[in-house]
């Protein structure tokens, strides 16, 4: 078999709607899509399963091309960190969709790992039914259970997101473009029965974020830095979140040569 010569060309959003069909689970897809994300790492299996059935087994680099949710079946730790990282390598958001009851100890690590390098990810999650309250579900993810939405909106705050209600899910979705935006990850978890029912089309858009700066604060502190650091040596490091913006080696070159300081 003679393999192709053509490098595969991934858009960087897709058109949208593409899998729509009234409930839920495609609208979210859909949206995520406009965004550019149709690439998940996940382990199928609990409540997972309701969102999991729009997302195709991905089995060539040529099926990322496409508007169809491509993903990975893989165990979830490894799931959840191949989501951490998919940014650092490729400057693509990466998704991760867990089963239920397997975000607080399994994939929190991994969220903590994005982060702290700024590397924007999805976490999908569900939870127990809505209607679960004390019947003692499986991966129990109530406040008498894990306490699962609790705990992680304790430890993440706005960066966990929660579709208690279908009429929520617009807000949610805004609330994690703009985390996204900030290059941070978001969790979202959802109730199986909510996420699967009916609601009308809306888009919520993908908008760029300027990167700005304080002209006046940036002004004074190249005035006083030399002074400051008169007859010290000084040393510039440069993180590996910086490697994805153009142009980062000719920067900090000039930037060492600015402030005298070797790298």
């Amino acid at each position: 078999m003679r393999l192709s010569q053509n490098k595969p060309q991934f858009p960087e959003k897709f058109e949208v709607p593409s899998l729509y069909n009234g409930t839920g689970n495609t609208l979210l897809l859909d949206n995520l899509l406009g965004w550019g994300i149709n690439l998940y790492f996940l382990t199928n299996g609990g409540g997972a399963v309701h969102l999991n059935e729009y997302i195709r087994l991905s089995r060539s680099l040529y099926d990322l091309t496409t508007d169809v949710p491509r993903g990975f079946v893989i165990h979830e730790t490894l799931a959840a960190y191949a989501a951490a990282i998919r940014y650092l390598g490729e400057r693509r958001i990466g998704a991760c969709s867990l089963t239920t009851g397997g975000v607080p100890d399994i994939a929190n690590p991994a969220i903590i790992e994005a982060m702290m390098h700024s590397s924007p990810a999805i976490y999908l999650a569900a939870l127990s039914a809505s209607n679960a309250g004390k019947k003692a579900p499986l991966q129990d993810t109530t406040e008498i259970g894990f306490r699962t939405a609790t705990t992680m909106k304790e430890r993440h705050g706005n960066g966990c997101q929660v579709i208690d209600r279908i009429d929520s899910l617009e807000k949610v979705l805004y609330n994690v473009r703009d985390r996204l935006l900030d290059l941070k990850p978001v969790l979202i978890l959802y109730h199986p029965d909510v996420i699967k029912e009916r609601i009308p089309w809306f888009e919520v858009p993908w908008v760029e974020k300027p990167r700005q700066f304080d002209q006046r604060t940036l002004d004074e502190f190249l005035a006083s830095f030399p002074q400051e650091t008169n007859g010290k040596k000084v040393v510039l490091f440069v993180g590996e979140e910086a490697a994805r913006y153009e142009r980062m080696t000719q920067l900090t070159t000039a930037l060492a040569r600015l402030l005298k300081a070797p790298t």
